[in-house]
């Protein structure tokens, strides 16, 4: 018989000891709730600790047909412990990487959403999860942070995110549920061994247990102990980046003449940090084609490397990090009158053009479409593009505005006299 009380303790115990790492008190507990067992008893858990402060999180991603009732499960167990619940619906990404990649960074993206500076989000991962993550890391080909596995403390924004049963064994999770008589959903992807992690969960380590019946205990020690190595060989390496990397509106960018100097070692070392500080995981092979492809490719040549929602690319004497927002295309055409005066919304979060147009707009015809679409003018609008020292990868985001197959506009950057005489202006929001 499992005693409810003493599980309670231990599992207590984790989370206040996670909390102890943090500066200040947070204002606010939100668990990441999936409603799968390792959630559930850490919601239950919290709740009962600090029951004022704890809020959960569910986020719908959408890629099962159980989806919604997972939500509605999620939604009626937080009512039962009194816990306000945010639900967030996010759209999984096709970056042309893992599903469960893109799925983590929807998820990450939506948690930060609803995040206040001195809130903590709470992760419910535990030692197989960690022991999971560095194998996989380990088979792509990693390096020290790869093997270092999860941090069990990390900034999240201007947050925090805390992973209290890191160190803690599934069977002392699974008996806080059974001794609490708790209910929490079964993912069949978590059995599928089409994904790579359920394929190390339900193949590899059973095997692996066999053998070294402590391995995942021991495999918890060794991710510790590399954690804490490479906490310090990042202060030396974050030292030598703040030299090094400058931000603009475009994302961040690092000088190749001050990286040149260095060995390769270091330099293999400075950029795999400067992605794993980014949450870019600095896989072998990435660095590989970094140093072979990107780094030495010729001026103009549009070197870039896509990595899930980011993409690093070369500029000049520069390699940029930026977001991937993956093809963009936009073409609208519209009838302009007084009464359609409004906003063109632009898809690929390219922002919007708002439209005043006047009775003397009436019956002229506009079009908005996006570089990529455009064969019209397309040397004059690279050329000016070009003067106003417009990124390349950018191009295809800023709109062209055309009336009456005539280029009128480029962004906010050009707008002909003729067009202001026919009672009409495009204003370009950069964002939504």
């Amino acid at each position: 018989m499992i005693h409810g009380s003493k599980v309670f303790l231990q599992l207590s115990a984790a989370v206040d000891s996670a909390l102890a790492l943090l500066e200040k008190e947070p204002e606010r507990l939100l668990v990441g709730y999936s409603g799968g067992l390792d959630s559930t008893v850490l919601l239950h858990c919290a709740a009962r600790m600090y029951p004022q402060k704890t809020s959960a999180i569910h986020i719908n991603h959408g890629l099962q047909a159980s989806s919604a009732a997972w939500q509605e499960h999620c939604k009626e167990l937080a009512s039962q412990l009194a816990v306000p619940i945010v639900v967030e619906q996010v759209e999984v990404a096709n970056f042309g990487g893992s599903v469960e990649d893109s799925a983590r960074q929807a998820r990450y993206s939506a948690f930060l959403k609803h995040m206040n500076s001195n809130d903590v989000l709470l992760l419910a991962h535990h030692q197989s999860d960690q022991a999971e993550t560095v194998l996989q890391r380990s088979f792509r080909g990693t390096g020290m942070s790869g093997l270092a596995g999860m941090p069990a403390q990390r900034a999240l924004g201007d947050a925090s995110l805390l992973r209290p049963f890191l160190h803690i064994p599934r069977q002392q999770i699974h008996d806080y549920a059974i001794a609490h008589d708790l209910h929490w959903i079964e993912d069949p992807h978590n059995r599928s061994t089409v994904f790579a992690r359920s394929f190390i969960r339900e193949q590899i380590l059973p095997l692996v247990k066999e053998h070294w019946p402590n391995a995942i205990e021991n495999l918890s020690r060794s991710t510790a102990v590399i954690r804490q190595q490479s906490d310090v060989f990042n202060q030396y390496l974050d030292a030598d980046l703040a030299e090094m990397i400058t931000k603009d509106d475009h994302g961040e960018y690092l000088a190749l003449q001050k990286l040149r100097p260095k060995t390769v070692g270091q330099q293999r070392a400075l950029v795999a940090r400067w992605l794993s500080a980014r949450y870019i995981s600095p896989e072998v092979r990435r660095l590989d084609h970094i140093f072979s492809q990107i780094i030495p490719s010729a001026e103009g040549a549009k070197a870039r490397l896509e990595m899930g929602p980011f993409v690093l690319l070369k500029n000049g004497r520069f390699l940029y990090l930026t977001k991937n927002f993956g093809p963009v295309n936009f073409d609208y055409e519209v009838d302009l009158n007084i009464r359609n005066s409004g906003m063109i919304k632009l898809p690929h979060s390219c922002g919007c053009v708002t439209i005043s147009a006047d009775a003397k707009a009436s019956g002229i015809n506009a079009v908005v479409r996006n570089y990529a679409k455009t064969n019209i003018d397309k040397a004059l609008v690279k050329d000016l593009l070009r003067k106003t020292k417009t990124p390349w990868w950018l191009r295809d985001r800023i709109p062209l505005i055309y009336m009456e197959g005539e280029l009128v506009q480029i962004g906010n950057t050009l707008t002909l006299i003729k067009q202001l005489n026919r009672g009409v202006t495009f204003t370009w929001t950069q964002r939504n």
